[in-house]
């Protein structure tokens, strides 16, 4: 029999009222009543309150025999007689089995639970360990992938460059004991989570998760401004870096959101693309009160410069020309017009090129250098930037 075809009631019903139906039987002058005391003596017994009968419950749920009904209760030496009969018996032993199935599975699924809950925490610290190791390589700026990832045997120190990520996996093995038996066991079901797309899928919900945070401090704040400046990658991809300054917890904080690719950086291109980034923030546009850009036409413009489109959404805010750019244009022209520092730098530059141009005056300068003996370090000559005052400062010093 199988547990659809048994009833939802799994107990008898044996109810306790205040008081019984009473009748009377054959010729007695006395009324009879159903005594609950026979629900210990016989506990499969179950009492039909609207019938004022006795069934057997056992019988009716795991027999499908309804044949038992006792309603005369002059006559209930029948409970002793049934209880002894061949079907009841056959009726109990099911009954008996059934519940202890019931206490099995009961058991059964609190292992099962058990042993899940214990997966999902031994899932976590692995995936924590993964996510720590990513975090480490993004916040020291170094490259996560190697020549060629390998990834049968993270636990072993090999000889090829499997990338600063997988190393440092391997390394942390020494410190975690388990995360080698993890490693291996998650190889065996292809779930390591350390291939190129999880560790970019990883990067960026970390980068959402700083970003939110990031909108929700500007947010409780009010107002806030922002700094946009555009420059070139490595690649040549033009871009726009854009940070947040605003107030949070007496705080005065300035914070780096994130670099937008563009192609073109005309005033119009760069406001719509700064809608859209400080949109994707769910930040108030109305409430910027301060710009900091460079000088540039397409940034500081008075008709289709970026300060001057800002102007349509946001009219509180003031545009102001970053003061680091000011500076660094007014050293500029400084050391381009005075001709003695114009010529010094054009020597240190020439010297820097002489030298660093042949490996062999290299190596001679080398040997000839001078050391500071204040500060224990060695003097060098470094190539100036051509834009940068600080670049040719750093130059000068050295």
């Amino acid at each position: 029999m199988n547990e659809e075809e048994i009833s939802t009631l799994h107990a008898p019903k044996q109810p306790i009222l205040g008081e019984y139906p009473a009748r009377k039987f054959g010729s007695e002058t006395f009324v009879r009543r159903f005594q609950p005391e026979w629900y210990k003596k016989y506990p499969w017994i179950s009492y039909e309150v609207d019938k004022d009968a006795c069934v057997c419950f056992a019988c009716k749920e795991f027999g499908k025999n309804t044949s038992f009904v006792l309603t005369n209760w002059k006559k209930s030496s029948k409970l002793a007689k049934h209880g002894k009969s061949e079907n009841h018996v056959r009726s109990m032993t099911r009954w008996l089995q059934f519940k202890a199935m019931e206490r099995k599975k009961t058991s059964v699924l609190q292992q099962l639970n058990s042993a899940h809950q214990d997966q999902v925490a031994i899932n976590r610290q692995y995936l924590k360990v993964i996510i720590q190791s990513l975090m480490y390589t993004a916040q020291q700026n170094v490259a996560i992938r190697g020549h060629e990832e390998i990834r049968g045997d993270i636990w072993e120190i090999s000889d090829i460059n499997r990338g600063n990520f997988l190393e440092l996996l391997c390394i942390r093995c020494n410190d975690l004991p388990w995360l080698k038996s993890k490693l291996q066991s998650q190889l065996q079901t292809h779930a390591q989570w350390t291939s190129p797309a999880i560790q970019n899928e990883l990067l960026e919900i970390v980068a959402s998760v700083m970003l939110e945070r990031i909108a929700e401090e500007a947010r409780s704040s009010d107002y806030y401004g922002i700094v946009v400046d555009e420059t070139a990658d490595i690649s040549r991809t033009e871009q726009l870096s854009l940070f947040l300054r605003y107030v949070f917890n007496g705080e005065t904080k300035e914070t780096f959101t994130g670099f937008y690719s563009t192609k073109s950086t005309e005033g119009e291109v760069l406001y719509e693309l700064l809608k859209t980034a400080i949109g994707r923030l769910e930040l108030t546009l109305e409430n910027i009160v301060a710009e900091c850009f460079d000088g540039a036409a397409n940034m500081s413009g008075p008709r289709k410069g970026l300060a001057a489109r800002m102007k349509e959404c946001s009219p509180l805010s003031i545009y102001v020309h970053c003061h680091g750019h000011r500076l660094n244009l007014a050293l500029q022209d400084t050391m381009t017009t005075i001709e003695p520092l114009q010529k010094a730098l054009g020597v240190i530059q020439s010297l820097h090129n002489f030298l660093e141009g042949s490996p062999k005056r290299h190596s001679i300068f080398n040997d000839i250098k001078v050391e500071d003996e204040d500060e224990d370090i060695t003097l060098t000559i470094k190539s100036q930037s051509a834009t940068r005052w600080s670049c040719r400062w750093a130059a000068v010093k050295q």
